[in-house]
């Protein structure tokens, strides 16, 4: 019983999702609180080494921060709104 509620239950969030409009200024709003909290974090000794440690654990480039927020800042609500209509399978997501 509950595995079908809980299917039921991301299907009509899957739903909902994927027949949400974002707004411009909800989208900036977005960008700005993940900028501020990538910027908090750097400026604890903790916070910078837990920042920069993930580009080698990852093998990402050393730019990565500068890059995320370059790409991040140039999403338009559009963007967000196709990605949505294409989710396809349950997903999970952590905004915040």
């Amino acid at each position: 019983m509950r595995r079908e509620v809980l299917r039921d239950a991301l299907n009509v969030m899957l739903n909902v999702m994927s027949n949400s409009v974002i707004s411009e200024e909800e989208l900036r709003m977005a960008v700005r609180n993940r900028v501020g909290r990538l910027k908090v974090t750097g400026e604890s000794p903790e916070g910078l080494t837990m920042l920069y440690s993930v580009i080698p654990t990852y093998d990402l480039p050393t730019d990565y921060y500068e890059r995320f927020i370059d790409y991040i800042s140039r999403l338009r609500s559009e963007d967000i709104s196709r990605e949505l209509r294409n989710l396809s399978k349950p997903t999970i997501a952590v905004v915040g």
